[in-house]
């Protein structure tokens, strides 16, 4: 049974829910409450997107926010990835401070439901099309730099430490 919780609470690493497969949305009835948390959440951070379980709720669902506008994927499934690929660096809400350079496919074609609960389908391309990448990595608990190559996550987490030991000296 999934619990549903009255405070959302942004979960960080090493938090269990960031690392667990989130299950489908079945039952929509506090859907809405949930995704006005984590549209807070996007604001109050300046992020991109946010999925459901950085809020602690493992459901399959994600909100991205752009030109000042929240976009609700519920149930989502990438459906086509190009061939084409870029390396971008990449930071995490439940990863404050770790930034990453990640290849990942410039365009992909997603399928969801809405929060009428109505089938929609779109191709997203560039820097949403990594947003909508990333928190789907989310949906099925896995780390954002679980795509990065060795060498830049190595990179990524020593300057991560370093910042962290400079941090804790001020």
């Amino acid at each position: 049974m999934l619990e549903i919780v009255t405070d959302y609470p942004l979960r960080t690493d090493p938090e269990s829910v960031l690392y667990n497969k989130c299950e489908a949305v079945v039952d929509f009835s506090e859907i809405s409450s949930i995704l006005d948390e984590m549209h807070h959440h996007i604001n109050r951070k300046g992020a991109y997107g946010i999925a459901a379980n950085q809020v602690g709720i493992s459901l399959r669902m994600f909100s991205v926010k752009w030109a000042d506008h929240f976009y609700d994927y519920i149930n989502p499934e990438i459906v086509h990835y190009s061939h084409d690929t870029e390396v971008m660096d990449e930071g995490c809400l439940s990863y404050p401070g770790l930034y990453v350079k990640i290849k990942r496919p410039v365009y992909v074609h997603l399928e969801w439901v809405d929060i009428n609960q109505k089938r929609q389908h779109e191709g997203y391309a560039g820097l949403w099309s990594r947003v909508i990448q990333h928190e789907m990595d989310h949906l099925d608990g896995r780390k954002f730099f679980d795509n990065a190559n060795k060498y830049h996550r190595d990179l990524a987490f020593r300057e991560y430490k370093r910042n962290m030991k400079i941090k804790a000296l001020t």
